[in-house]
């Protein structure tokens, strides 16, 4: 599925005031919904046309990134939205009951998903990006759609930009109409962020998954998942060498060789030249090696509590 956007008016290179419409296409080609976006006035809407139904959005503020407030489905109240935290971004019902959550994702996740899966290890890197956030349903995960936001760049005119893989496409096309509306809402929402960098251009070799067959979620043990550590390890060496800090390991081991080996040999035996050079060369790569630990280790966590509450639901 993908989007092609015109912009209503040209701003110059770099701008943060945009305004666009543009037509949503399945992988058939065939046009599915028309989008619009308006930030002329003090307030900015977004209204997104499927057919006879249609879904907007219109906050009190000049942009709709990092605003709440609530959003429309065929011109009444339906639920509320909330991105007033730039790395998420969650729709609701009037009740409170949670619709869709965009969160963040993690590349390791995303590398092991894809190479545990029989993916070659260059499709699973370009899989891996971290461009791309884990949108969250009811009892449905999609990995394909972007962040909601990202670092500033320009807005190119007459541009298509892919919203979803086809894998997700089939699970969008089997939701109610409300929820797909909202799913689409949460796939177009970067194109109305002021500060996004694939408004200029799409990495190609990022974008060169979408044509996998990867799907974003399996079901194990009557368990739904889009965790890596559910599928059996593939080969242990190419998944270390792909989410571990290779060159720090490797700084690690030559610094601790030159102070352990090298340097007493060269000098007769220990002395405190050699201990303060293991010490000082040492300490970097080991830290940073904690620090991606702490951060790994941290990501699991989260992913395992994102799917927890997935099944919960």
């Amino acid at each position: 599925m993908n989007v092609l956007i015109v912009k209503k008016e040209d701003f110059g290179f770099v701008t943060t005031k945009e305004a666009f419409h543009g037509r949503i296409l399945d992988r058939k080609h065939q046009e599915i919904a028309t989008i619009e976006y308006d930030n002329s006035t003090q307030r900015a809407k977004l209204l997104i046309t499927m057919g006879e139904d249609s879904i907007s959005l219109c906050s009190l503020s000049k942009f709709l990134a990092g605003t709440a407030g609530d959003f429309l489905i065929n011109g009444k109240k339906y639920g509320r939205y909330n991105h007033t935290k730039p790395d998420s971004l969650e729709m609701s019902t009037c009740a409170g009951n949670l619709i869709l959550q965009v969160a963040e994702d993690d590349t390791n996740r995303r590398f092991l998903w894809a190479y545990r899966q029989g993916e070659s290890r260059g499709n699973a890197k370009a899989y891996s990006s971290s461009k791309y956030a884990l949108l969250l349903g009811h009892d449905y995960a999609l990995a394909s759609i972007l962040r909601p936001m990202d670092s500033p760049f320009y807005f190119a005119a007459n541009m298509s930009f892919e919203l979803m893989s086809d894998a997700d496409e089939e699970v969008f096309y089997q939701r109610s109409k409300e929820e797909q509306l909202c799913i689409l809402v949460c796939s177009c929402w970067w194109l109305c962020d002021r500060l996004h960098h694939v408004k200029s251009s799409v990495d190609p070799v990022a974008e060169s998954w979408r044509h996998l067959s990867v799907p974003s979620t399996l079901y194990i043990e009557n368990r739904l998942t889009f965790l890596p550590e559910s599928l059996d390890s593939r080969n242990p060496k190419v998944e270390f060498l792909s989410t571990q800090p290779v060159l720090m390991w490797l700084w690690l081991v030559v610094a601790l060789v030159l102070g352990l080996v090298v340097l007493p040999v060269c000098q007769g035996g220990f002395s405190s030249v050699t201990v303060a050079f293991v010490i000082c060369s040492a300490i970097i790569p080991a830290s940073l090696i904690e620090l991606c630990r702490f951060w790994n280790r941290r990501a699991k966590t989260r992913l395992r509590h994102l799917e927890e509450k997935l099944n919960a639901r």
